[in-house]
């Protein structure tokens, strides 16, 4: 923020902790309503439009496969030229607007279903046009969030948006399901697009400006160079370039094992569906468990070490599962699902803070849409190859793939990402000359130079310093 705001508190907000410096920011505080209630409506959606389909719809697993693909493929195909045209634009409305998009197309389901002309070609419009909003809204948030926070508050706006994906993770399920119980799994829907209008609503309550977007040329040829700027920031940055491989890795490991998990629950460890309720319920609590620790674990350790140590814990949550099969079934894959849920929290919230730390401002909207593309492509490719690995090889063996491709993303860890500490490591150097609509902390010039550093004139605790983001060690480094 430019300064900080008045509050009644005695304690100036200068010196309060990130987090209590965020409970009074009512900008940030609107956001994570907003989302925190879009997040549970999703989840809603997630079970009821598959519901619709099966139930009201006769369909099978085929049509369910597809209109996975459909909300999935807009990322493969729309993230870098997405990360282009929000470049260029303000962030802030273009979320409003595909909010409002996205409750509008939720509300067709039930009104279809009301007036009984519902058809399941009409869930595969709504799904990619959905789709194709959430690509524009999921950019737009990556690029907007670092305008809104100050700098030493990006961890702390993380964890507390990690944490309310945890909550929608384990509460959101039970909440869909009697909704479609009570009302039916159309009806149901209705509360996704309510969520949606909530979120439009708090976005629109935000009184901070943001940076106006820089002046750019027009035609396809301005837009290929933006393109290539955004590809030579992600792939010439070490930082950027290493999560990305890691985090797509990590997708690819956790859509393979959710292809043939339930299939080998029940079929090779003729688990019940009661078993298997009680095991992924109590597993799921690992979402919030991690989420909590995330802001301590983070700033204990640094960024880098917790991304090392969350690759290996989901590497290891895959590979003790075919130990199930020699006993204690139930407590094995109780403690494999835990694990799993345990390490997104501190991974979504290391990654978040490191990308928006090592990434110039004007550049968010490019690299995160480039790294979108890949990231949740990944999805898509590992669950089509988990399908065919348990197949062909057995679902315990496509198992074991799924923990060493876990454990394979670690090694994108080493390097310039494990080198990444403390993000309160630096502080803005005073005496640089700061672009006058920036407000995050991002003095400029920023310069990328070879592929592991970026230089910028942060100013350390010790004297002024062209601080290269990979000597910020978390032991022992500048505070």
């Amino acid at each position: 923020m430019t300064a900080p705001q008045a509050t009644s508190s005695s304690v100036p907000a200068q010196s309060r902790t990130p987090n209590a410096r965020l409970w009074h920011d009512r900008d940030f505080m609107l956001l994570w309503g907003g989302e925190s209630v879009s997040l549970i409506g999703s989840r809603v959606s997630i079970m009821a439009v598959p519901t619709v389909a099966i139930l009201a719809l006769h369909s099978g697993a085929g049509t369910v496969g597809t209109l996975v693909a459909l909300q999935w493929l807009p990322f493969l195909v729309l993230g870098p030229i997405a990360g282009v045209w929000i470049d260029r634009r303000a962030r802030r409305p273009i979320m409003i607007a595909t909010n409002v998009g996205r409750a509008v197309l939720m509300g067709l389901i039930p009104l279809g279903w009301a007036l009984g002309v519902l058809q399941v070609w009409h869930l595969y419009v709504i799904a990619a046009l959905s789709g194709v909003l959430t690509v524009l809204f999921q950019v737009a948030f990556r690029a907007y969030l670092p305008t809104l926070l100050d700098r030493q508050d990006f961890i702390e706006g993380n964890v507390k948006l990690q944490l309310s994906q945890s909550v929608a993770q384990v509460a959101g399920t039970p909440i869909a399901g009697a909704l479609i119980g009570a009302l039916g799994a159309a009806a149901a829907v209705v509360a996704d697009a309510a969520s949606y209008v909530v979120a439009s609503l708090t976005l629109g309550g935000i009184r901070k400006t943001e940076p106006p977007p820089p002046s750019t040329g027009h035609g396809i040829k301005s837009t290929l160079s933006d393109l290539g700027a955004g590809l030579s920031t992600t792939w010439k940055n070490g930082i950027l370039r290493n999560l990305a491989a890691m985090a797509t890795l990590g997708n690819i490991a956790l859509s393979m094992a959710s292809a043939v998990m339930l299939v080998y629950l029940y079929e090779d460890l003729h688990l019940g569906p009661a078993a298997v309720g009680v095991a992924l319920g109590i597993g799921s609590l690992g979402f919030v468990v991690g989420a909590l620790a995330s802001r301590r674990v983070t700033t204990r350790l640094g960024v880098g070490p917790t991304l090392l140590i969350c690759s290996v814990i989901l590497g290891l949550g895959y590979l003790i599962l075919p130990l199930a099969s020699n006993g204690a079934a139930l407590v094995v894959v109780t403690v494999s699902q835990f694990l799993v849920a345990l390490q997104a929290g501190p991974v979504n919230v290391g990654i978040m803070t490191a990308v928006q730390t090592s990434t110039p401002p004007q550049m968010m909207g490019r690299v995160a849409g480039i790294s979108l593309s890949f990231v949740w492509g990944g999805s898509a490719i590992g669950g089509a190859l988990g399908g065919v690995l348990g197949a062909t090889l057995g679902n315990t063996n496509a198992l074991l793939v799924s923990g060493a491709v876990g454990l394979l993303s670690a090694a994108f860890v080493l390097g310039p990402v494990l080198r990444f500490g403390r993000v309160d490591a630096v502080r803005p150097d005073p005496t640089a000359v700061q672009h006058p609509h920036l407000s995050l902390g991002s003095y400029l010039p920023w310069h990328l130079i070879d592929g592991e550093h970026l230089h910028v004139p942060w100013h350390f605790a010790d004297g002024p310093a062209i601080a290269r983001f990979r000597s910020h060690s978390a032991i022992g480094g500048p505070h």
